[in-house]
């Protein structure tokens, strides 16, 4: 079950929407009807534009930096992150940029606004970085999934906490620490009855004695 349910939102990754770009102004005209709603249309679309060039004026400083400037990129993450929801699209395009500390930065912002309650529809995005090849982008985007409280996000944890890379596997395992423990726990088991094969049980088994159920205090 825990397969086909990560097979399937796997492919809902293939259907997330590409950045929003500035269009031209729109052009005022005297009032007449259904004037008012296109005005009220065009607002929004003028705001995701706004956004966007922000975002790409903060994040140019980053550009060809070391992934590992944890105090550059934390500082435009956070500044990123108070754009807001109108940033999101722009962010999560940047996920998809080959230089790391972009993509780090873009991890933390939305990190940020989900500890907010914002940025809810970045899951997808975000999840799918557990996987990126700069394991210091895969850790962010551990730490960023603590904002989420869905089952996705715990299993997704769960998952990663048989990554090669100890920085990844520990903050996995500090994010999964926050969330409720019987959660965690029936996730773990669902891994240890069908591990990836890849990784194999034994990481799941080490989680189990960090996330102890009742079955595992009988044993």
């Amino acid at each position: 079950m825990v397969i086909v349910r990560l097979h399937v939102a796997a492919i809902g990754l293939l259907l997330l929407a590409g950045p929003v770009w500035a269009g031209d102004d729109p052009v005022v005209a005297p009032l007449d009807e259904g004037t008012e709603t296109e005005q009220a249309s065009a607002e929004p679309t003028e705001a995701r534009a706004t956004a966007t060039r922000r975002v790409q004026s903060m994040v140019a400083s980053l550009r060809d930096l070391p992934s590992d400037d944890h105090t550059r990129i934390g500082n435009v993450a956070r500044e990123l992150a108070k754009a807001g929801e109108e940033a999101v699209a722009s962010l999560e395009d940047l996920l998809r940029d080959q230089d790391a500390a972009l993509r780090r930065a873009a991890v933390q912002a939305l990190g940020i606004m989900a500890a907010g309650g914002g940025a809810k529809g970045s899951l997808a995005a975000l999840v799918s970085h557990l996987a990126d090849p700069d394991e210091l982008v895969a850790a962010d985007t551990a730490r960023a999934l603590s904002g989420f409280d869905d089952p996705w996000a715990t299993h997704a944890l769960v998952r990663w906490l048989a990554h090669e890379a100890e920085v990844v596997r520990g903050a996995a395992l500090t994010a999964l620490e926050g969330r409720k423990k019987s959660s965690v726990q029936g996730t773990v088991r669902d891994y240890i009855d069908f591990p990836p094969a890849e990784a194999g049980i034994g990481p799941y088994l080490v989680a189990l004695g960090r996330f102890p159920d009742s079955k595992a205090l009988r044993q």
